[in-house]
């Protein structure tokens, strides 16, 4: 049975999120939002949430692991190692497999174009068609030489920057993150993310 009430905060956080995201003229109390998943992240941050949305190739998070608290998983593509509670929707057809989970507690990891799940849910790990991740929350989120885009949400508007071979620094991270293929795109928010260039030059960007 889905745990409809991990569903409605996650629905609830990321339907506000969207109103953000699309609607960008708009007056939001972002610290009642934020304060909803902010109790998984130690220590905890200080300072007030935004909105950005990133988007990188999933080879720079190789390497990156994560703990994770109550996150929702749906995948498909090709799984090796699967570890499954029975409660699972799980399907595998000529070498891809399908599958969703709830509540999912433990770690998420990145290693060689695979995302590793190692929770109490499920373990495995799935070389993504289509992944998507809600309610991650992360103390920080460190990526090198991303070439891509970020986009931040500040006084009523997007600033857009595209990122070439930038390093990049997002602390206070809850969100959610969607991978198709070798693209990823995090939609969360943050209370800060710093930006270093390949040139020396830096920024960073507080709530």
């Amino acid at each position: 049975m889905h745990h409809w009430k991990v569903w409605l905060t996650t629905f609830a956080v990321l339907g506000i999120a969207a109103l953000l995201f699309f609607r960008t003229g708009m007056g939001t109390d972002l610290g009642g939002i934020f304060s909803s998943f902010v109790v998984k992240l130690n220590p905890m941050p200080t300072g007030n949430a935004f909105p950005i949305e990133l988007q990188a190739s999933l080879s720079k998070f190789q390497g990156s692991n994560y703990d994770v608290v109550n996150i929702s998983v749906r995948a498909t593509g090709i799984c090796i190692g699967t570890k499954l509670s029975s409660s699972m929707d799980f399907e595998q057809k000529g070498g891809v497999c399908k599958f969703s989970a709830d509540s999912a507690s433990g770690e998420l990891g990145f290693s060689n174009g695979m995302v590793v799940l190692d929770t109490d849910v499920i373990s495995a790990k799935v070389r993504p068609e289509s992944l998507l991740i809600s309610g991650l929350a992360m103390n920080k989120m460190s990526l090198l030489d991303v070439t891509g885009s970020m986009k931040t949400f500040r006084n009523k508007e997007w600033d857009l920057l595209l990122l070439k071979g930038d390093n990049i620094d997002a602390s206070g991270v809850i969100g959610n993150m969607k991978i198709e293929g070798d693209s990823v795109t995090v939609n969360a928010l943050v209370v800060s993310v710093k930006v270093d260039s390949g040139d020396g030059s830096s920024i960073t960007i507080n709530g």
